[in-house]
């Protein structure tokens, strides 16, 4: 069987967060806007924050912002889609009041913090159909609802059936910022795969290593790169513009490398993480994967 990053709690968080960059919204494949709105009447109308084909979608109402996304991830089998969301729940009943949703699979489940005062503004719902495996977030500027849930529960059920449309299978498991025959030297382990969640970040993994590629958009990239930036080695690289550099060694956190590019008014990076200190021939792979990427190919700095 395929191996799973077990770090399960942090892996949550880190899908839900992966769509948030706010890009122009294109429509969400898989979901209309206004099934959003008839699910969620009470704080309609809604519209596309995150949009694509597949992998994710994220949705926001008028005024104070009320917020729907789902992530679907593609598996290998059914039973894989259902073992990692039964995997996923022992570590989130370590920190969150966890409740069986069997809506949306025999696995399902739904989690809410334990101790915050504004935990009953938010639900997260974990699921799964087929191959397909979903974590979704519904938060809102008043108190969830069970018909919010039963309407949450309806959108989620339509992520979850893109295991029925090519086409949305296809956009869910290919990445334009990823060259495939790279990014497998550079992940070389169990379980590869990779996966698209919406049009501003794409991950892969295999072996318990990871590779995110996320583009920020901004009036001044370069500027959000210094920000971002801590204390760590830095080398440039002419081949990804007069802005292409990589980044590694850097003090605190997961050891990892960044290599990153001006493109535009977007910043494009592309983070791996092993589980030591990338190798110098990882760092050059991971440059040759920004470089050979068929997005970069199409619109070179």
């Amino acid at each position: 069987m395929p191996r799973r990053v077990h770090a399960s709690a942090p892996l949550l968080p880190l899908l839900l967060l992966l769509s948030t960059s706010p890009l122009a919204a294109e429509e969400c494949g898989w979901l209309a806007t206004s099934e959003v709105d008839a699910a969620l009447p009470a704080v309609a109308p809604w519209s596309v924050m995150v949009g694509g084909a597949a992998g994710s979608c994220k949705f926001v109402s008028a005024g104070l912002p009320n917020i729907f996304g789902a992530n679907q991830m593609v598996k290998a089998s059914a039973k894989e889609a259902a073992s990692f969301v039964r995997g996923l729940r022992p570590e989130m009943e370590k920190s969150y009041v966890v409740a069986p949703a069997k809506d949306i699979g025999a696995e399902g489940f739904t989690y809410r913090p334990k101790d915050d005062t504004l935990s009953d503004r938010s639900i997260f719902f974990v699921g799964h159909e087929g191959r397909i495996a979903v974590i979704a977030s519904l938060t809102l500027q008043k108190a969830v609802t069970a018909a919010d849930i039963a309407g949450a529960t309806k959108l989620i059920r339509a992520a979850l059936a893109i295991d029925k449309d090519p086409a949305a299978l296809a956009a869910a498991t290919s990445c334009p910022w990823f060259d495939t025959a790279v990014l497998k030297k550079l992940l070389p382990g169990e379980g590869f795969s990779q996966q698209s969640f919406g049009n501003n970040s794409c991950m892969a993994q295999a072996g318990g290593s990871v590779v995110i590629v996320s583009i920020i958009p901004g009036l001044d990239p370069a500027d959000v790169r210094r920000t971002s930036g801590g204390q760590c080695k830095r080398e440039a690289v002419a081949a990804l513009g007069p802005d292409g550099e990589i980044a590694w060694g850097c003090e605190g956190g997961r050891p990892h490398a960044k290599v990153s590019y001006v493109n535009g008014n977007r910043l494009v990076e592309y983070a791996f993480t092993p589980d030591r200190e990338p190798t110098e021939k990882e760092r050059a792979l991971l440059i040759e994967l920004a470089q050979r990427a068929p997005a970069f190919a199409s619109s070179a700095p």
